[in-house]
Parts: structure tokens; sequence; C-alpha cells
């Protein structure tokens, strides 16, 4: 594979301009709770993120009858049903905190009852990022949640989609930021600075595919003077896409080269409806996600 690689060279700025006056943190962390095979993985990374900016971690447990509601109860009405619910919740709820006692990250649970995406946009408005899987509790099989894009629509946070076999998150790591030139792309950026600061190096990266080149809102250039402000160096790649070969793949494959931890990117650049309906780079990497991946709307 050929690449093209350049370091930014921008004119230095005063230090008064480098940086925030107030460095950027990620100190509210929500993470999704619910019955999947990734809770762990989620509640693991959201316990990295809060002990790594000394902050505090909000779990938040959503039970909802299309999630947990056996076929043979379908006929039962919702006030027999409840009772159900909240058994299930608290067993839940008391094996996790089994697990949340044993780390010094403080931590305060909440659950609630109903539809999964509205109390995680609730909760965002005060959150610096909401932690989420991969796959519903309620998805037989392993298309890309549901709940995540609606959060990630209408969520003034940055979600963070951690897939099922996610040990741990080191925020050391290397970044790759996929870039494609639109606001989606950059709300990203801006949403990940807390991230990009701590990561050892940033890879600003644009797939040479065809698509809108040379027509971006913001070109790689203008992404890297905004890191380069906020004291982030970065390194330009640009990348050949091979025919055949899709957007999501060539963003995974040079993330995972690079020995990266997380992968940035702006979400539903076209409309979700059109995207689930002919697929796009989203849909394509939320279904089965290689690394831990930061999105923005």
């Amino acid at each position: 594979m050929i690449w093209i690689m350049a370091k930014l060279e921008i004119e230095k700025q005063p230090a008064h301009l480098c940086g925030s006056a107030l460095e950027a943190v990620m100190k509210n962390v929500v993470v999704h709770v619910q019955e999947d095979p990734g809770l762990s993985a989620r509640v693991q990374t959201a316990l990295d993120l809060a002990r790594n900016f000394d902050g505090h971690v909000t779990c938040l447990q959503t039970a909802c009858s299309e999630v947990i509601m056996p076929a043979s109860y379908e006929a039962m009405t919702a006030p027999a049903i409840l009772p159900i619910l909240r058994e299930q919740a608290e067993q839940l709820e008391a094996k996790v905190k089994t697990s949340l006692g044993r780390d010094d990250v403080p931590w305060d649970w909440q659950t609630h009852f109903g539809f999964p995406a509205a109390h995680l946009v609730q909760r965002a408005a005060l959150a610096d990022v909401i932690v989420m899987g991969t796959h519903d509790a309620s998805s037989a099989d392993q298309r890309p949640s549901r709940i995540v894009g609606q959060v990630v629509l209408r969520s003034p946070a940055p979600v963070l989609v951690v897939p099922d076999h996610q040990r741990s998150l080191n925020v050391r790591d290397p970044i790759l930021i996929g870039w494609n030139g639109a606001v989606e792309c950059a709300n990203a950026l801006r949403a990940a600075l807390p991230l990009l600061k701590q990561a050892e190096q940033v890879f600003l990266t644009r797939i040479m595919d065809g698509s809108d080149y040379g027509n971006e809102e913001f070109t790689a250039i203008e992404g890297a003077q905004y890191l380069r402000l906020h004291g982030v160096e970065c390194e330009l790649l640009e990348l050949p896409a091979p025919d055949g070969m899709k957007v999501a793949n060539q963003l995974t494959d040079a993330a995972l080269a690079r020995e990266c931890g997380l992968l940035v990117m702006g979400a539903y650049g076209r409309a979700r409806i059109a995207e689930w309906l002919l697929g796009g780079v989203t849909r394509d990497i939320l279904t089965h996600p290689q690394l831990p991946v930061l999105l923005a709307h």
C-alpha cells in the first residue's frame, strides 16, 4: 500500500493562543447499562476515562419491555410487565455494582424505564461523553445499534462506541481522525480534543476515494490548524482507496496499522435513513468495529 504523509507546518502561534485557558477534559462520563456481551467492556472504558481525567461515572441503566420481554409475555399488560422489568433491572444492577465497588473511581447509578435513547439524550446535556455498545440488547442479529444512531443524532455530547472485546482504554495510544471535510467531522474533532491532547500521536486521515474531494466544507489543513491552535500536533495522511474496498475498512486498517487506540469520525454525513438503506461509512464502521470509535453529528 502506498500513502502520502506530510507534517503540518504552521507559523508558530503566541503562547497565549496555543491551547485553551481551561484544559479540555472529560469529567462527567455517562455509560449505558444494558444486559449484553459488551457491558463489561463499556463499564471498564468509562472507568478508564474518568480515572484519567479525575472524573465521575454515571451508570445509566435503561429497562425497556422491547429489550428484555420474552415472546411469551407479548399478551401481558404493561402493569404486569413492570415487576418483571424491575426484578431483572435489580439483578443486573447488583452484578455491575459488585464490579464498580472494586474500583476507586466515583460513580452513581440511575435506572430508567422506557426507551433508552430518550434518557441517554437527556443526560447528555450535562455529560462530556456517552459510552455505548455496538449492538442493542433487543437485536437478534449483528446489525449496528439503533440506539447509538438515535443518540448520536440528538446528543450534545459525543458518543464513544466500544467493541465487545475491548479490555481497557489507554488514552496515551495514538488516535486516527477520519476526515472528509464535513461539518459532522469538524464537530467530532472538537469533541475529541480532550483525548487528542492526551494521545502520543494524532493522524488526520483523508481517504482519496474521489467523493467530494476539493469540495470540502473544511480542508484537512484547516482541521490541522485548529488542532495546532489547541496545542495538538498531527500528521496529515492521504490514503488511496483500492477498488472495491470500503472507506470504513480503509480507515480501520490504517488505524490498526498505526496501533491506534481510538478512531474519531463524524456520524451520518448523509441522512441516517439513506445510510441504512444504501449503506454508508458510519453504518459500516458500527457493524463490526475493531477499536473504539468516537462519533459526533
